[in-house]
């Protein structure tokens, strides 16, 4: 849920940032809690063939943010309650 109310207060200001939602449960859901009009943007995925979702990944139930350089991948965060400052350090190099 801290992802997605992140996004819904972020998403105008990070128009260089992919938002990528995955592992799906229901759409309808989703629509409900992120809005219509935020999952039509242009820098929002709707993953709902599950590529991006790793089921071996321990952690694949926290958001991750993925740093790239150069289009390759350069670091993976999870947003999870050990690592719960990603998102402010996210945040600040856009600040």
């Amino acid at each position: 849920m801290f992802a997605e109310i992140f996004i819904k207060k972020n998403i105008d200001q990070y128009e260089d940032v992919l938002f990528v939602f995955t592992s799906i449960k229901s759409m309808k859901i989703l629509r409900m809690n992120i809005g219509t009009n935020i999952l039509e943007k242009n820098n929002v995925l709707l993953d709902s063939t599950n590529v991006f979702f790793n089921y071996a990944q321990e952690k694949n139930i926290y958001p991750t943010i993925v740093y790239l350089d150069n289009g390759n991948v350069n670091r993976v965060e999870y947003i999870s309650p050990e690592n719960k400052y990603s998102i402010t350090q996210l945040m600040d190099i856009y600040d």
